[in-house]
């Protein structure tokens, strides 16, 4: 529905909430057609704002798209986990960047 709605992909990509439940939702349940559709949505949702990638560090997404990636056997589940981790990787980095960069700055004023 996200993949050709708009309305309903600016809606999942701005919902923290939506993120936090599809995350939970596809940490907890062991029913293979519900995680490739989750999977699905979280490409998309990865490739939004940076609040929504923030999200997803804080809620230790990770470690769930690695631990499916270890444990599925369906190669369209690990394709969308590896997307969804580089996209949130560039986040992280960015994040990593800026955290040394104010460190850099402001440990010289003190």
């Amino acid at each position: 529905m996200s993949t050709y709605s708009f309305h309903a992909k600016s809606f999942i990509q701005s919902s923290e909430e939506c993120v936090q439940c599809l995350l939970h939702m596809f940490d907890t349940t062991n029913y293979d057609k519900l995680i490739l559709t989750i999977s699905k949505l979280f490409p998309i949702i990865s490739s939004g704002n940076e609040t929504i990638k923030r999200v997803f560090l804080q809620r230790n997404a990770l470690s769930i798209f690695e631990k499916q990636i270890r444990i599925t056997r369906s190669i369209r589940i690990r394709h969308n986990c590896l997307i969804v981790l580089r996209n949130i990787s560039n986040q992280a980095t960015r994040v990593v960047k800026k955290k040394e960069f104010l460190h850099a700055n402001f440990s010289s004023l003190i």
